[in-house]
């Protein structure tokens, strides 16, 4: 557990997994709460500038944990989505095709837990039946193709696997690399995969509008091969 200042109240707090955190201009900040989140993200300059630090001292201004705007439609790239960090949220799977999503074969249920995030499948797809499966969240919320080398990348648009301090190396979900390694999920003989998974270092905060991808191969854990020999891309997602 490390200490860190929320830039809201100026206050130590001791940083955990379900820490309120925010990345800003290549900088990750941590906060006293989620009220305290919000409202740094409807005015990054103002707090980091610590005016609001003068404003208080000068006119006895407290700010609480909690924030509501006047005009949410104000804010709209602003807000922060109320399920994050604090519950559990369903999105679809789907098979990666060179137009980006296609059909659904399930669903992954994402849920804050004291351990960390949970992550349950209830997927099917025959083709990746009889073998553990690497999974990993990817940087960017988009599932689009792109062309590298003269080839088809299927879901190439989300990215590498996040990592948001820049680490560049594939360590596993309990290593120091990229935050975005999760426990492989494993497909059995008839190509269903319903066994849960533990993300310790991630929140639904953390992975929200980003992807997760399901790769055709296995995961090492190390980057020999590079990302653990995961693979092509075959399923994926967009938490939103």
């Amino acid at each position: 557990m490390s200490k860190r200042i929320c830039p809201v109240s100026g206050e130590k707090i001791d940083v955990t997994t379900r820490t309120p955190v925010v990345e800003c201009d290549g900088e990750t900040y941590h906060f006293c709460s989620r009220g305290h989140r919000e409202m740094f993200m409807a005015d990054p300059e103002y707090f980091l500038s610590k005016r609001h630090m003068q404003t208080r001292l000068t006119e006895n201004v407290t700010f609480p944990n909690r924030f509501e705007y006047d005009n949410v439609d104000d804010h709209a790239e602003t807000v922060i989505n109320e399920g994050l960090n604090i519950g559990s949220m369903t999105v679809s799977m789907h098979v990666l095709t060179p137009l980006g999503a296609g059909e659904s074969v399930g669903e992954v249920t994402l849920e804050d837990t004291d351990l960390g995030l949970m992550i349950t499948p209830a997927i099917y797809h025959e083709a990746l039946a009889d073998g553990l499966r690497g999974f990993h969240v990817h940087e960017n919320g988009d599932l689009g193709a792109t062309r590298e080398g003269g080839k088809v990348v299927l879901a190439g648009a989300a990215g590498g696997h996040y990592d948001p301090h820049g680490t560049g190396t594939h360590q596993g979900p309990y290593g120091s690399g990229h935050l975005g390694d999760l426990p492989p999920l494993y497909f059995d003989d008839d190509g269903d995969a319903s066994i849960p998974v533990l993300a310790p270092r991630l929140t639904l905060q953390d992975v929200y509008g980003r992807t997760l991808i399901v790769h055709s191969g296995g995961d090492n854990f190390t980057d020999d091969p590079p990302n653990g020999g995961g693979g092509s891309r075959v399923l994926g997602t967009i938490v939103k």
